[in-house]
């Protein structure tokens, strides 16, 4: 499973490619529901990110996350996270690229 999972995300980074000058857009958005026992828990996340492509080669942009945590109806959570990433792209092709980022981000307390 974490083979395919590190295939996918090879794939989906692949095929990401961005110009000078240019903004790109991206995030996740993901569900998770768990039931062990009797104990049940739902987890649903929005994870948005906007860049801008400075360089041929750089860019740069913020990222934020908004999680909230249900757990037997009872106890429930928000939490919230922001950052900041660098990126480095290269070509493989005109419409294929590489890309790594770097982030850091805080966790606010609310």
């Amino acid at each position: 499973m974490k083979k395919l999972l590190l295939v996918v995300a090879l794939f989906i980074a692949a095929v990401s490619h961005a110009q000078k000058g240019s903004v790109f857009l991206g995030g996740n958005v993901g569900f998770t529901s768990e039931k062990i026992g009797d104990s049940k828990s739902n987890d649903f996340e929005f994870a948005p990110r906007v860049g801008y492509q400075f360089a041929d080669n750089w860019g740069a942009g913020v990222e934020g996350s908004i999680q909230n945590v249900d757990t037997d109806g009872l106890e429930k959570s928000e939490k919230y996270k922001i950052g900041g990433f660098l990126r480095y792209t290269t070509s493989i092709t005109e419409l294929f690229a590489f890309y790594a980022d770097l982030g850091v981000g805080i966790k606010p307390t609310l």
